[in-house]
């Protein structure tokens, strides 16, 4: 038998493995895609490449386009005390773009690990959960750096909308 195949023993049907060490995130329906996907298995979506989203960036006076040297993670509390974890990600010239994850509920945490954990970690077969800022300062060493970032002007402020990851160039 083939890697990834499994047989069924009674019917002998053979299905493919679905598991992805990396993915594309369709953006109409959230499902994960083969990363050479163009359109989305699940809702048929067109999957936009990630070249096409840096040539649109870039070419439009609402969008800045980072280029990432260095991350930091930083624990953080509000005035209430609840802790979030705020993410810097600095250029070669120590301008900044960053991020705040709150890690008071369950949706919250599921937010982070959806959001950043899932396309930041450099060995994803690991599946791990955090579920503090603590835990994930400790394991930063498990993460990979964006080769670019797309923020949008929002109000006064940057808002971080794409990562684009090397291995999606």
């Amino acid at each position: 038998m083939r890697r990834g195949l499994t047989r069924d023993p009674h019917t002998f049907e053979i299905t493919a493995c679905t598991f992805r060490f990396r993915s594309k995130i369709c953006h109409a329906c959230g499902s994960e895609n083969d990363i050479t996907a163009r359109a989305c298995e699940n809702c048929k979506a067109v999957l936009i490449d990630a070249d096409a989203k840096l040539k649109q960036a870039k070419l439009s006076n609402f969008a800045h386009v980072m280029t990432p040297d260095r991350i930091t993670l930083e624990e953080h509390a509000d005035k209430n005390g609840n802790p979030y974890l705020e993410i810097r990600y600095y250029d070669l010239d120590s301008k900044y773009l960053s991020e705040a994850y709150f890690f008071n509920n369950p949706s919250s945490i599921k937010r982070f690990n959806i959001n950043f954990l899932r396309s930041h970690l450099r060995r994803p077969e690991l599946a791990i959960e955090l579920t503090s800022p603590t835990e994930a300062v400790k394991y930063q060493a498990l993460y990979r750096m964006p080769a670019f970032l797309i923020a949008r002007k929002q109000d006064k402020f940057w808002k971080i909308t794409e990562k684009v990851f090397a291995e999606e160039l």
